[in-house]
């Protein structure tokens, strides 16, 4: 029986210890969740704190990072409204017009949480907006946990949604 020469040529260790490195990586990225689809928000579970609520709202994400763009359809007392945002998770700061406000925002992936910090003004109000994003196990219910700061005080928003399709 021939015994087989183990090779231990140094280029083909750092080789093989490149790929296995790519392949970590791209496992640990591919480990976030990806929030695409249409989802509802659940109007009866959400807590919109001290303002109101819609009377229903849709949303639809393409979400492709670290691109992300997020697209709300609400309706409300005051009629039908749509807000479109386009943000980047590399917490690049990323303007977008919203209700003929400027807002500047900046996302980041925070472990398997998407937090977006946000600035914009309301009515001659300075407001800050700390959105967190969180996926469920089984990728159905997304659930935004919100944090408003102005001059006039603080308040506190939790929106669940429920996926209606990818």
């Amino acid at each position: 029986m021939r015994r087989v020469k183990q090779c231990y040529n140094p280029l083909v260790k750092k080789l093989g210890l490149l790929l296995l490195s790519l392949s970590l990586a791209s496992w640990a990225q591919s480990g976030k969740p990806n929030f695409s689809g249409t989802w509802d928000l659940q109007v009866d579970k959400s807590d919109f704190g001290p303002m109101p609520g819609p009377q229903a709202q849709t949303t639809v994400i393409e979400h492709k990072d670290p691109k992300l763009k997020v697209t709300s359809k609400s309706k409300s007392d005051r009629g039908e409204r749509t807000v479109e945002r386009t943000l980047t998770t590399d917490g690049q700061e990323n303007t977008n017009e919203v209700a003929g406000a400027q807002w500047k925002s900046k996302t980041r992936w925070v472990e398997n949480e998407l937090v977006t910090e946000s600035q914009f003004e309301a009515q001659g109000a300075k407001i800050q907006m700390k959105d967190h994003w969180k996926l469920s196990d089984d990728a159905k219910t997304f659930t935004v946990e919100r944090a408003l700061s102005s001059e006039m005080g603080e308040a506190a928003q939790k929106l669940i949604y429920t996926k209606k399709s990818d």
